[in-house]
């Protein structure tokens, strides 16, 4: 259980990261790759987690051609459009995720914690979709106010994955029958 768990972690994080020297060192697929190996561990106990490999295995084809160029640079509508198919699927991934997350920590009987994923979960994936949403009016509107808006948007999109992170170690620790010292 802990090591699936932290091929969770390791697998979210390279997909998070990206180190670009002419090519991604720590390429996307890669940690998709990590993330479905971590999840096909956990799958005989809890299927959510065959559903979150099958939408993870696809997303390490999906988003081969990101280990060659930064799609989020691009400027080209074609790759703006599926920049975007790769954010989606990526929300797709953290929302299997924490729902096997919170399967695990149901299956501790740690029913807090649950709801705190629960939780996270929806700020989780309203965040983002307010985000998708607010970033296709962006090509439109140039106003300083709206690319302020924009940035802060951005950085509360960080801040989340950074919480993701989190909980990933602290469902690591409650697996491992450790005491979490948070509420």
């Amino acid at each position: 259980m802990k090591k699936a768990i932290n091929l969770l972690f390791w697998g979210y994080l390279v997909v998070l990261v990206r180190i670009d020297f002419g090519l991604d060192v720590l390429p996307v697929p890669l940690g998709y790759f990590i993330i479905a190996t971590g999840c096909k561990q956990l799958e005989k106990k809890y299927p959510v987690a065959q559903k979150a490999w099958g939408f993870t295995t696809a997303m390490i084809f999906i988003s081969f051609p990101t280990i060659f160029l930064d799609v989020h640079q691009q400027t080209h509508i074609l790759w703006k459009t599926y920049s975007l198919f790769i954010m989606i699927g990526q929300l797709i991934v953290v929302y299997f995720i924490l729902s096997l997350l919170k399967d695990i920590v149901l299956d501790y009987g740690n029913s807090i914690f649950s709801q705190r994923l629960k939780l996270m979960t929806k700020i989780y994936i309203i965040s983002h979709l307010l985000y998708f949403t607010a970033s296709t009016f962006t090509l439109n509107i140039a106003l300083d106010d709206w690319l302020f808006f924009m940035t802060i948007f951005m950085f509360v999109i960080l801040i989340m994955d950074i919480i993701f992170l989190v909980l990933l170690r602290e469902v690591r620790k409650i697996a491992t029958n450790k005491k979490v010292d948070r509420c």
